[in-house]
């Protein structure tokens, strides 16, 4: 029955890997985090991770399920299977990292952004996107879950950076260990809008050491 549950998926810019230990006990990875301890066996699709806190749902109907929600601290995100002949994304790499946030329109972009995403108003980001970011189509509130999981995200260094485009390592301030990195493209004229803006979990930088218990 687990089988169904298995495999790959897309959970706001991570990938979750469901698998089975060898006496077939269901386990969850993040990118770039090591295996979780079995999860516990709640109801026929739910599973508790306990130590972390998180409860895991997996749905859809079909032989392989198609959705798996997690719930945090009362907050749910939902993310959607990948394609089990998706190749593997490729190794995560590390550019030498800047200290400050550069004064370019990206920069400014980027900055408003993060401060936005950590504000305590739960209306902040949503307000700020709709200003900023034009083609901006998330319903209200379609951030807030994730915001909550996250516990919002701290500047690691700024990688790469120009008029235009600037990409950055964050650090989740909920989970030990976890780190995304976010780009965000704007118009190069002062003031400029967002024209993209994605981010994606990536594993760890190997010069940064694990944060201990």
């Amino acid at each position: 029955v687990l089988d169904r549950f298995v495999g790959r998926y897309e959970l706001y810019g991570t990938t979750v890997t469901a698998g089975l230990t060898e006496d077939d006990r269901l386990t969850v990875q993040l990118t770039g985090q090591p295996v979780s301890p079995p999860l516990r066996t709640v109801g026929v699709n739910e599973f508790a991770g306990d130590e972390a806190g998180v409860r895991l749902f997996f749905e859809g109907e079909g032989p392989k399920a198609t959705r798996i929600r997690s719930r945090y601290a009362g907050n749910e995100v939902v993310g959607t299977r990948l394609s089990d002949s998706a190749t593997e994304q490729p190794p995560a790499t590390f550019a030498p990292r800047l200290t400050s946030i550069p004064d370019t329109p990206a920069g400014r972009q980027f900055a408003g952004w993060l401060q936005a995403f950590n504000s305590d108003n739960p209306d902040a980001f949503d307000a700020y996107m709709r200003q900023e970011y034009p083609a901006w189509s998330a319903p209200p509130g379609a951030n807030r879950n994730f915001r909550n999981l996250v516990g919002g995200f701290e500047l690691v260094g700024v990688e790469s950076a120009s008029e235009g485009q600037i990409v950055a390592l964050l650090r989740e301030r909920n989970w030990e260990d976890s780190y995304a990195r976010l780009t965000i493209e704007a118009e190069s004229q002062p003031g400029g809008k967002i024209t993209g803006a994605r981010i994606q979990g990536v594993p760890p930088p190997p010069d940064i050491a694990p944060i201990q218990r």
